[in-house]
């Protein structure tokens, strides 16, 4: 897994939550941090609490976790 490798699937599902992605990935979460700080400090990628989620789809069961959102071109 690399860097483009997170953004092609954030760019895919616009929202994802880190077990998600450690899921897809077959990975541990501490090993997408780091990568995910990377995206968050290139303007990318926002980290998003629970509490602060406005999709209105309701796809997603709220959560104590952090959900990310591409946000990059």
């Amino acid at each position: 897994m690399i860097f483009s490798d997170i953004r092609d699937y954030l760019q895919q599902h616009e929202y994802a939550t880190l077990s998600d992605m450690a899921c897809h990935f077959g990975t541990q979460a501490e090993v997408l941090n780091p990568m995910l700080d990377l995206w968050q400090r290139k303007g990318k990628v926002n980290k998003l609490s629970p509490s602060t989620c406005s999709r209105a789809c309701k796809r997603c069961t709220i959560s104590q976790e952090d959900i990310y959102q591409w946000i990059g071109n």
